[in-house]
């Protein structure tokens, strides 16, 4: 008899990652220790497990304060963007305007040079208009009530090209207090430092039986945002990995199975980059031969079937999503399955699911994403994401869920079901993901990589 999911060893791991751990920034020591601690599980479980380590530029904040500077001044809570402009060590001040969602409707001369409270963020979509106004800083307000401030990133190319001012995050309780006081002047001290650093993926691999020359990913990121413990996000994701190697090692896999946990996943994808980068410049060293054959000469690239990815799941109050990036039959199979064996799905659909997966789809690998989410989802990217969210039975939810969708459809399938193959909507869809972080990933889902 096949070992089946086990909801308790999978919290076990949880509370080791997000407890014991804790915060595992990329770049960290923390990410280092949970990444030890994932290739000591599979390797216990019996896997040819790895570490594969590849540079990043990490951001550590060193001081962050915010003043509303009032007849009586008050401190307010607030966590500064990362790789976001510094202030001068004695800070800022400034006039204080709300811009409402900084929308360019609402953008205009009166705003230029003043210090911004917008909600929830500035959107990458406005930023090059918005930083033309060069804004004094930016403070945006939490959309959600009864959130703490959320730590976020500013991505890099968008700094390098269109410039960057100090930003900060805080809840939406004290940007209704700000507004209500009629607060008119604030005062801004962000310190920070960028620093090349090192991270890594945990690559553990089942072989395959006759179908070996077949493989499917199986995913999850290890990491989270600086000073966040990442429960649901994503040591949830990395707890099931963990319990599905067990469970496969066992019971063995007519294809390989190659189990993943990215790191750095959140400030940027890197991860999930490097080894879709990996794959595909070995692909194109490949097919510069004057004899390459793509049926007999097989690429690592082409040998990649299909990628499985899990980011934020266990919640105890929520609903079910798989998100698909890869052939129609990818939605009707988790349908299918979800109907014969449950759990009921919220969202069964084809689309993109910014994670880890979307790397492997833009080098033409076809994915499918399965998360769970519910109301405590707000609290992801801030302080608030803890395990008190999440329990064992809803981690055995989805695990046992994906452990019969990988047993039917991979590692006992006669033949593999699903084409290797993405709709060019969905294709499309993933050039503008990328295109809209100002950091494209080439090649951006070429031609022959659909092979």
């Amino acid at each position: 008899m096949n070992p089946a999911f086990d909801g308790n060893r999978a919290y076990d791991h949880l509370k080791a990652l997000a407890q014991e751990i804790g915060p595992r920034a990329a770049g960290s020591a923390e990410e280092r220790r949970a990444a030890e601690y994932v290739l000591d599980r599979l390797s216990e479980a019996g896997l040819n497990a790895r570490i594969d380590e590849f540079p990043v530029t990490i951001h550590e904040q060193i001081r962050t304060e915010l003043t509303a500077l009032t007849a009586e001044p008050y401190r307010i809570n607030a966590a500064a963007q990362q790789f976001a402009a510094d202030t001068p060590e004695e800070g800022i001040e400034g006039e204080l305007v709300f811009v409402e969602t900084a929308h360019p409707q609402y953008l205009d001369d009166r705003f230029r040079g003043k210090i911004w409270l917008i909600l929830e963020g500035l959107p990458m979509a406005y930023y090059s208009m918005a930083m033309a106004m060069e804004p004094k800083a930016i403070i945006a307000v939490e959309e959600q009530m009864g959130v703490l401030p959320k730590r976020t990133h500013l991505r890099r190319p968008y700094r390098d090209r269109f410039g960057s001012v100090p930003t900060v995050r805080i809840s939406f309780e004290d940007g209704m207090k700000i507004i209500k006081n009629g607060v008119e002047r604030v005062r801004i001290c962000t310190q920070g430092r960028e620093t090349p650093a090192r991270s890594v993926n945990v690559v553990g691999e089942i072989g395959g039986g006759k179908e070996h020359t077949e493989i499917v990913v199986v995913c999850a990121h290890l990491d989270s945002v600086r000073h966040v413990a990442g429960a649901g996000d994503n040591a949830s994701g990395a707890s099931i990995l963990i319990e599905l190697a067990r469970i496969f090692a066992q019971s063995g896999s007519k294809r390989t199975i190659r189990f993943i946990a990215f790191g750095a996943e959140e400030i940027g994808l890197r991860g999930s980059r490097h080894y879709a980068a990996g794959l595909w410049e070995d692909d194109r060293t490949a097919r510069k031969n004057p004899g390459f054959n793509e049926v007999l000469d097989r690429t690592q690239l082409l040998r990649h079937s299909l990628c499985i990815n899990m980011d934020m799941h266990g919640v105890i109050l929520g609903t079910n999503i798989a998100t698909a990036m890869g052939p129609p039959d990818l939605v009707s199979s988790v349908r299918i399955l979800s109907s014969e064996i449950g759990p009921a799905f919220g969202s069964i659909k084809e689309d993109i699911f910014s994670s880890d997966g979307m790397c492997l789809a833009a080098v033409g690998v076809p994915g499918i994403a399965f998360a769970r989410v519910g109301g405590s989802s707000v609290v992801t990217h801030s302080r608030g994401d803890t395990i008190e969210f999440l329990d064992a039975p809803h981690l055995k939810m989805m695990g046992r869920f994906i452990e019969v969708f990988l047993r039917r459809y991979v590692a006992e399938a006669f033949v593999f079901p699903f084409q290797r193959e993405i709709p060019q909507g969905l294709r499309e869809e993933i050039r503008r993901y990328f295109n809209r972080t100002a950091d494209p990933f080439p090649p951006a889902l070429p031609a022959q990589a659909q092979a």
